[in-house]
């Protein structure tokens, strides 16, 4: 699973960062009418306040997973890897990889068993608010643009 900052999109974090560089209380609907432009320059200008943030975010996240209302119900995580990475405007991202126990593994004849499985734990809606969220844009600063034109 890839799990990646939404940072301008959060009130308590924005509302820190206005605190600690501004002085002042910043409420909802100031929130809600400020600029990208200028959640984003508070985001730019303080990017450990930013990285600690969504590290206490994820680490709250990871806590659902031990338990039995989880994502993974009552299969338990054997072992995991993390690899923090950040992207190029500076946001931390992470990636990680989660082996449960008790689920099928897939041996070359069970692929139905092993898609039943995985649709038990992912789905996807496009009612959702954050369904536009999961896709790619390719804009100026995406490498597959740049590839593409350079190759013709």
């Amino acid at each position: 699973m890839t799990l990646s900052a939404a940072e301008n999109r959060w009130f308590d974090l924005i509302k820190h960062l206005v605190y600690i560089h501004e002085n002042r209380i910043l409420t909802e609907p100031e929130f809600e009418t400020m600029t990208t432009t200028a959640r984003n320059k508070l985001i730019s200008n303080d990017p450990v306040t930013c990285a600690l943030y969504f590290e206490h975010k994820v680490k709250e996240f990871c806590k659902t997973f031990s338990c039995t209302e989880g994502p993974f119900g009552k299969l338990e995580i054997k072992h995991f890897y993390q690899r923090t990475e950040f992207q190029q405007r500076g946001s931390l991202h992470f990636r990680v990889l989660l082996w449960l126990e008790g689920c099928p593994r897939f041996d070359g004849h069970n692929a139905s068993e092993v898609e039943a499985f995985i649709d038990t734990l992912i789905t996807y809606s496009e009612e959702h608010s954050f369904s536009g969220l999961q896709r790619h844009k390719h804009t100026f600063t995406c490498l597959k643009k740049i590839r593409r034109q350079d190759n013709e």
